[in-house]
């Protein structure tokens, strides 16, 4: 454990604040309740909102279970019909189904650990009676009652997340810059379309069209929009740096990180807005650990997490500041918003909830390493959330 922890911790142990310790595992006294309601994307839906009418643990939490398998803390778990799906890589890769109110395994299926079966660093999605999850190279449809291989396809480059829209799968090479539409029903691919030497995160889909993130070695950053049905390019935004996490599509805008704050285009692919946080150097735009969140919008407000330790919430139709909140280390953990709270992993290790229209702090959780990429699924009032050190937690308000 750092000094900057243990710093921390005295100065808000001094303060009377309560700090959440993610030491604990098993489940809660109480036999829980069947969980009904569904995330069934790393984002919660095909436009990335990080949005949900549901809620999660407010005034304060304890830990439902966890699960302790070695996971990323890039990947949100998804969920749905009262089953919780994640990858993960011990000794070797392998798919898991849990009971999403007690983390009874229901199955596993286990895929070996050679050639480009790797650690799966991204979400899995749910399609239908198949839920598709990427390891490496190769991404996998497991039947969801079974955890049978339906099908997997093979690729030449690292996969990220992939999304589900309108009977279509969509999925990201990381370091070739493209963008693969595919059948999730038979693996089958539709089109592939190169928009530039890397993508970062997963697209957003939304009326027909696809929004995805691509930056290249000169540390030029582009937002592009390609036709869901044919691949074909729309139009494309510059950005003079590098761009952060996936796309978020909301009323007439979407909204895209990078490491000072956000950036708001147009559906036509002009600028709306640009908030800025704090000042980076400009050649601190060359170090990559220099990197911002996924934004997340809801009701009329965009959350996002910046390399100034800040999490922020924007007007999405100005991008005028409606509040700031400073963490511990660099936001990189991509917020979820419900309708009272906002909740955040950092680079610090801990994940906060905050208040969805003050920001203020309504509580923390402390595990032993950073949060970072999809940022948790919030379902029927528990936050489900992958760690780097500690596995899933399931986190329910006491």
């Amino acid at each position: 454990m750092s000094a900057l922890h243990l710093s921390r911790r005295r100065a808000l142990a001094s303060c009377g604040f309560v700090v959440g310790l993610g030491r604990l595992s098993g489940s809660t006294a109480s036999s829980p309740s069947p969980v009904d309601g569904s995330w069934r994307l790393g984002r919660g839906d095909a436009r990335n909102t990080g949005a949900t009418s549901d809620r999660g643990p407010t005034d304060s939490a304890t830990v439902a279970w966890r699960f302790g398998d070695h996971l990323s803390s890039r990947k949100a778990p998804v969920v749905a019909d009262g089953d919780l799906y994640v990858g993960s890589f011990d000794d070797t890769a392998a798919f898991v189904c849990l009971d999403a109110a007690t983390s009874d395994e229901r199955w596993r299926t286990d895929l070996g650990g050679d050639g480009d079966v790797r650690f799966p660093d991204s979400a899995a999605a749910i399609a239908g009676d198949r839920v598709l999850a990427p390891f490496g190279e190769r991404l996998f449809a497991f039947d969801r009652e079974t955890g049978e291989v339906r099908w997997d396809a093979r690729f030449e480059a690292e996969l990220n997340a992939p999304v589900v829209a309108d009977g279509t799968g969509y999925v990201t090479l990381t370091d070739h810059g493209s963008v693969v539409a595919f059948d999730p029903a038979t693996g089958d691919p539709q089109w592939r379309r190169d928009v530039g030497q890397w993508c970062p995160e997963a697209v957003a889909v939304a009326d027909g069209t696809v929004y995805t993130v691509t930056n290249r070695e000169d540390d030029q950053g582009a937002l592009v929009a390609l036709d869901a049905a044919t691949g074909t390019e729309q139009w494309r935004y510059a950005s003079g740096q590098p761009l952060a996490g996936a796309p978020a599509v909301g009323d007439g805008a979407i909204f895209v990180g990078d490491a000072r704050g956000v950036h708001a285009v147009t559906t036509d692919g002009d600028r709306r807005w640009r908030f800025q946080g704090r000042p980076v150097e400009e050649h601190e735009w060359h170090n990559w650990s220099l990197r911002g969140s996924s934004p997340a919008v809801a009701d009329g407000t965009v959350y996002v997490g910046a390399a100034d330790e800040r999490v922020y919430a924007v007007d999405a139709d100005t991008g005028e500041q409606q509040w700031a909140f400073w963490t511990w280390n660099n936001v990189t953990g991509a917020p979820v918003v419900t309708p009272d709270t906002v909740y955040v992993g950092s680079d610090d290790s801990v994940v906060y909830a905050l208040d969805v229209d003050a920001g203020a702090r309504r509580w923390e959780f402390d595990t032993t390493g950073s949060i970072d990429g999809a940022g948790g699924a919030v379902v029927d009032g528990r936050l489900y959330i992958s760690t780097f050190r500690d596995g899933l937690y399931a986190l329910e308000e006491p």
